[in-house]
């Protein structure tokens, strides 16, 4: 993430945004996978980070509803 941040790449950015998701997700953080997981949809490119912000997107939805 801070690659991206620093050369203003949004394809790293995306990635460990989503990353950052997941993580949150198997450690019980829900609100902060929420919020990581949309972020990361908004910034991602690639389809493939966009399915890894989904993988904790819609979960933590589902928890916190």
């Amino acid at each position: 993430m801070a690659d991206g941040i620093s050369k203003n790449d949004p394809r790293s950015l995306g990635y460990g945004t989503a990353m950052k998701a997941l993580i949150a997700m198997v450690t019980d953080d829900y609100e902060a996978a929420l919020r990581m997981s949309e972020q990361a949809r908004n910034e991602s490119r690639a389809e493939f980070e966009i399915a890894i912000a989904d993988a904790s997107n819609i979960p933590a939805l589902v928890l916190l509803g």
